[in-house]
This record gives C-alpha cells, sequence and structure tokens, in this order.
C-alpha cells in the first residue's frame, strides 16, 4: 500500500497485489520477463501495466485483476489469454499487443467511456457490461465495436469493418493494409 502519488515496481514475475491508497492515486508497473502474472492491483487513479520481455497474463483466475480510472495495458506478445483473461473494473481501457500475431483478452466488469486497443494482427476481444466490446479477428481482418468511443490500429494486415457503433463517441481506425 501507498500514499504517495505515484506507485511504480519494476517487477520480476507475479504482481500478487499492489494497492495505491489515498485519492487519485496512480500504479506504474514494469517487467522485462517472459510472462508478468497479475494478482490484484487497485488504485483510485489511473494504472499502467507495461512488460517489455513477454506477455501480461491472470495471476489469479476469474478475480479481479485490475481496478483504476484509466487501465493502460502494453505487452510485448500479448495481454491476457483467450481462456483466461484480463479483469478490470476502468472507466477507460488502452491496450497494446506488439509482436506479430499477440493477442488482447479483457473482460470489464463495468461500461467504457472508452476503449482503445493496437495489435500487430493479433486477435482483440475486449468486452464491457452492457454488451459493449472491441473484437477484431486476425484471420478475416474483420472489426466489431459498439457501447464508447472507440480506437483501434494494427500495424500488420487489414482492417474489415464489420458493425462499428460509438454512440455519441468517436472512432478511430488505423491499418497498415487496407
Amino acid at each position: 500500500t501507498c500514499a504517495l502519488p505515484i506507485l511504480t515496481e519494476t517487477m520480476a514475475g507475479t504482481a500478487s497485489s499492489i494497492t495505491a491508497g489515498g485519492s487519485g492515486r496512480e500504479v506504474q508497473l514494469s517487467s522485462s520477463v517472459s510472462s508478468l502474472k497479475l494478482g490484484t492491483i487497485t488504485a483510485a487513479g489511473d494504472v499502467a501495466v507495461t512488460n517489455d520481455g513477454g506477455a501480461i497474463l491472470d495471476g489469479n483466475g476469474a478475480t479481479m485483476n485490475i481496478t483504476g480510472a484509466k487501465v493502460s495495458l502494453t505487452g510485448r506478445s500479448g495481454v491476457g489469454e483467450s481462456s483466461d483473461p484480463i479483469e478490470t473494473t476502468a472507466t477507460d481501457i488502452v491496450a497494446t499487443a506488439k509482436d506479430l500475431g499477440s493477442v488482447i483478452y479483457i473482460n470489464e466488469a463495468n461500461g467504457l467511456d472508452s476503449v482503445s486497443a493496437s495489435t500487430k494482427d493479433g486477435n482483440v476481444a475486449i468486452n464491457f457490461a452492457g454488451g459493449g466490446h472491441l473484437t477484431f479477428t486476425a484471420s478475416s481482418d474483420l472489426l466489431d465495436a459498439s457501447g464508447a468511443t472507440v480506437s483501434f490500429a494494427t500495424s500488420s494486415g487489414d482492417v474489415m469493418l464489420g458493425v462499428i457503433d460509438a454512440g455519441e463517441g468517436d472512432i478511430t481506425i488505423n491499418s497498415s493494409g487496407r
């Protein structure tokens, strides 16, 4: 537990429990291991988790992994797994998978104000309360999204638009292909 404005930790393996106590407190967690497993991270402010060495994985099953205002997740070889996504409670989510074909799997407990995903032609499934989602299927290059302001980018491959509904929010899509 930390009462400072920002808690910055460098982890090597598993982040079992991190809490940044107090109003507006933030967590910044970085790692360079082949897989960083997340237990529970809680902050009143923003939470940023980066693993430059590999994937960010769920380390506690179906239990909530991250609670924060804006949650940013960057994993070199992915974020979550289809069989065990990262569970979040946030208002905004930004997720990035850097390696070719790396995946992003997140389940959000609430509705979101905005959702952003960036991949290099990897599958993406970010699901949130109220039926909102951002999904990208790499094999068909199909993007579907609804329920929040949407930003999506793939730096390798194409994007074919399915149903995109941001309500009154904005939509931004970038692709290296068509």
